[in-house]
């Protein structure tokens, strides 16, 4: 009865500790766990992509201020009537012309007819009558016509130096604006260049705009993705702080060894009512156990005692109370082995011991799952990282095969990805040779196609590109068709810095039109 007493008592105090509050704090933990890896996922993209979008900006800042550079030009050759002026020159020029062809045949002829004029009044002085007028008549007209024709000559000379006046004025204005040119065609050239360098950067600026746009948009994507997480964490802690409070503990390890406890103590307290059930038959709530276990007196049946029989009982219990502390010294032993054996001495030690490898079952458990989903994004990442190099790869007029061609001369016509890293190239022939068959200088060229490829690829246009003695390893001849390869490429558009301390190829990129400047050497430290 004490001990029915003492349990009901005890699970009085236990009965705030339920099942349910330990459910909630253990979901609690786990989605405080997962929302913490998320969230630091999320966090970890958003600063890459606000790099990236530094990145971008500066690129825009610069493409926006070469803009703007070409926007000043632009105006400064409006402003200067670079086109009216041209086109005015070369209606002057094409007049000027005209006048050049006649300039010599109208001087010549108006110097003949005035000779002609000086002749006929010479004879018409020593002729008389009629005669003498028609020859005065004809020296007054070849006179006159001889005057025209020089005034003519005269006004084609005037129109000529126009012309050149008007011509060198216009590319004296050119020059301050266009840089070097020597003619009208130079200047309508440069005129065209200005033009299609304005429409270029403004296409360059709109394409960065987009790419810090959609950097942006990407960005605020993760910090939602971050915010969510966040917000998930904050009520998890919100709910753990709750259960907390409610159960009036610090840790989920003390709510758990309340639970077990409450659970012993239920089974003992059953354990204690079925012993009373079996001595009262029944138990009634109602009625104080006390009051019940009055009810299992008996009188006094007035019988005398045996001493030999008590005897004899109090024996044979003495040897069941042997017996029991003999079962339970070998229980206690085969225990203590059991706990041996897995390395505990007691029971509270096993406790300790199943709590420590649950809460590692859920660390696996998260780190497993955390794991899963690195692997998920490893792969959608090298699936993104793969298909430029594929695209490069394949066919078409910026493929790296083309560049390769036109790197080793046709030698090489075509690069081939087998499998996921098989790397050939085909040749001339129609053979082919796997990446390993080819010589230094020939890998190098092939490296230098792919990334060739690849910019053009990413870019949608000739780029930039540093080379660092990219040909050190390459023969005279292979140099030669390399560096011609470089002019060629530069001509299309693209911007190459190429580092070398090969005096040799300094002078021939220099002979390619390339411009050459001298690195000083570098600081020494004893």
């Amino acid at each position: 009865a004490g001990a029915v007493r003492e349990n009901e008592r005890r699970l009085r105090e236990l009965e705030r500790f339920g099942d349910g509050d330990l459910r909630e704090w253990r979901e609690a933990i786990g989605s405080l766990r997962e929302a913490a890896a998320i969230a630091k996922t999320a966090e970890n993209e958003s600063s890459r992509l606000r790099g990236e979008i530094e990145l971008s900006d500066e690129e825009s800042k610069k493409r926006r201020l070469a803009r703007d550079r070409g926007l000043t030009r632009a105006e400064d050759i409006q402003n200067a009537r670079l086109e009216e002026n041209l086109e005015e020159a070369r209606t002057t020029a094409a007049s000027a012309g005209t006048w050049a062809l006649w300039k010599i045949p109208l001087g010549a002829g108006g110097a003949l007819l005035l000779l002609l004029s000086i002749a006929l009044i010479t004879q018409a002085t020593n002729a008389a009558g009629t005669h003498a007028a028609s020859m005065g008549l004809a020296a007054g007209t070849a006179a006159t016509f001889g005057l025209i024709a020089a005034g003519l000559a005269i006004t084609a000379s005037s129109r000529i130096r126009h012309a050149a006046a008007v011509s060198e004025d216009l590319l004296a204005r050119a020059r301050a604006h266009l840089g070097e040119v020597q003619s009208l065609a130079d200047c309508s050239v440069q005129l065209q260049k200005a033009l299609i360098l304005q429409e270029r950067l403004e296409g360059e600026l709109v394409a960065a705009k987009s790419v810090t746009d959609s950097l942006e948009e990407k960005e605020l994507a993760a910090r939602k993705i971050e915010d969510g997480r966040n917000r998930t964490l904050d009520a998890a802690q919100r709910q753990i702080a709750e259960i907390r409070n409610r159960v009036n503990l610090s840790s989920i390890e003390q709510l758990e060894e309340k639970t077990r406890e409450r659970g012993e103590t239920k089974a003992l307290h059953i354990e204690a009512q079925r012993t009373l059930e079996s001595l009262l038959g029944s138990l009634d709530e109602t009625q104080p156990i006390e009051d019940q276990l009055d009810g299992l007196r008996v009188e006094d049946p007035g019988i005398e005692p045996n001493p030999q029989r008590l005897a004899d009982l109090e024996s044979e219990l003495e040897g069941f109370d042997a017996r029991l502390l003999i079962l339970r010294s070998q229980l206690t032993e085969r225990r203590d082995r059991s706990l041996a054996a897995i390395g505990l001495d007691d029971i509270g030690k096993l406790r300790a011991e199943r709590s420590r490898l649950r809460e590692a079952v859920e660390q696996i458990d998260n780190q497993t799952q955390g794991a899963s989903l690195a692997l998920q994004g490893l792969r959608e990442l090298s699936s993104d990282i793969d298909r430029p190099l594929r695209e490069a790869l394949g066919d078409g007029p910026e493929a790296a095969g083309r560049y390769l061609a036109k790197l080793t001369g046709g030698r090489y016509r075509a690069i081939a990805l087998e499998g996921a890293q098989d790397l050939s190239v085909e040749r001339d022939d129609g053979s082919r040779f796997p990446v390993e068959a080819l010589s230094r200088g020939a890998r190098d060229q092939l490296a230098l196609a792919i990334r060739l490829s690849l910019v053009r690829r990413l870019l949608g246009e000739p780029g930039f590109l540093v080379l660092d003695d990219a040909f050190l390893t390459s023969d005279a001849g292979r140099r030669e068709a390399l560096t011609a390869s470089l002019a060629e490429l530069a001509s299309e558009g693209w911007q190459i810095l190429y580092f070398t301390f090969d005096p040799t190829l300094r002078d021939r990129l220099g002979q390619l039109d390339a411009k050459v400047i001298e690195l000083p050497p570098p600081n020494r430290v004893d």
